[in-house]
């Protein structure tokens, strides 16, 4: 099995090249999709409770946990940001471990990672896809989502760190996605053709 990794800063369009892969057939983990259901699960909004209600007024909303407010609080203080990753990705991984177990015998899978460098997780992957973007574009295709604005955008892109020059050497393929769909899918499919004819 092949592991690759789609990563990228907010807003590059990680989105967009793990809906063309999966156009094509394989199989993808998308880490903010399984972090989204994590937060909706009772024994987690316990222990987000345990953590945070005295941290953050009105962090329960019709028995949910309210996203918004959970963000805009950890993305503001680096040390809630550790204990909030501290309760959630030990569950990612564990659904990453189990998406792994259920497509054992595919010949190549790929993981949605968007913090990939910051957490030192290159060595994981055989291959990394990064995707970029304009500064100018990546503010408007941000600012347009739910419950966004420029303060948590700024607090957001600072906690995601600038490649250095040995985290370029080890991305396999670049992709710029300002350009249009249907180049980056033959992209993507160059690519892959090329790891699955064993030239990578």
């Amino acid at each position: 099995m092949i592991k690759i990794a789609v990563t990228g800063n907010i807003g590059s369009g990680k989105t967009t090249i793990c809906g063309i892969i999966k156009n094509l057939g394989f199989k993808v983990f998308e880490s903010d999709q399984e972090v989204k259901e994590i937060l909706e699960e009772k024994e987690q909004i316990q222990s987000l409770l345990k953590e945070f209600h005295l941290k953050i007024p009105g962090l329960i909303n019709n028995n949910k946990i309210d996203k918004e407010k959970l963000g805009d609080f950890v993305f503001s203080n680096p040390t809630e940001l550790k204990k909030l990753e501290n309760l959630i990705h030990p569950k990612v991984w564990k659904r990453k471990e189990e998406f792994l177990l259920k497509h054992k015998n595919e010949k190549l899978i790929f993981f949605d990672v968007p913090i990939l460098f910051e957490k030192k997780l290159e060595n994981n992957f055989d291959f990394i896809i990064y995707t970029k973007i304009s500064k100018d574009i990546q503010k408007q295709r941000v600012l347009k989502r739910k419950n966004m604005n420029e303060k948590k955008f700024n607090l957001i892109t600072m906690s995601q760190n600038i490649l250095t020059a040995q985290q370029k050497k080890l991305i396999s393929l670049e992709l710029e996605t300002s350009s249009d769909e249907s180049k980056i899918e033959l992209l993507i499919r160059n690519f892959l053709k090329k790891i699955q004819d064993g030239k990578k």
